[in-house]
């Protein structure tokens, strides 16, 4: 298949891994464990998704915590971890997502996949692709295509 397009996943997106199972963010997952994707998480991302799935009632209600627990660890097996530079601030109006695009261009990413409408208004930066899911889904099933 060649080389794996290396990517960050905010989030965003990875909350929505647990659930979905059709649309194009389940496609994104399986792209991250067929080898299709690198993703590049750090240590931000993880506890930023830990909480989220501990502490919004929607996640609560629709997984337990072992499957919680579960998707943690093989998320933590299959992605590349990477300290950012934490030398990115002001780039999105949120600081909250400064890391973010720090943690992309720190490990030089080619694609940061988010739902974020204030991270996706920036568009590009420093080199990184800003995409939608839907967008990033289209890349990748582009490739595939003999």
């Amino acid at each position: 298949m060649g080389v794996a397009v290396r990517a960050v996943y905010d989030t965003t997106i990875l909350v929505s891994g647990i659930v979905a199972l059709n649309d194009p963010i389940a496609f994104l997952i399986n792209g991250v464990v067929s080898g299709q994707v690198e993703l590049i998480i750090s240590l931000y991302i993880l506890e930023e998704l830990r909480r989220t799935l501990t502490g919004k009632q929607y996640f609560r209600d629709r997984i337990t915590a072992a499957e919680r627990e579960s998707y943690l660890s093989r998320l933590e097996a299959v992605a590349t971890l990477v300290a950012p530079h934490n030398t990115i601030t002001g780039v999105v109006t949120d600081p909250h997502d400064d890391p973010i695009i720090d943690l992309a261009v720190s490990a030089q990413v080619q694609y940061l996949v988010t739902g974020d409408r204030r991270v996706l208004a920036v568009g590009e930066y420093e080199g990184v692709k800003i995409l939608t899911a839907r967008d990033f889904y289209n890349i990748l099933t582009q490739q595939t295509r003999p």
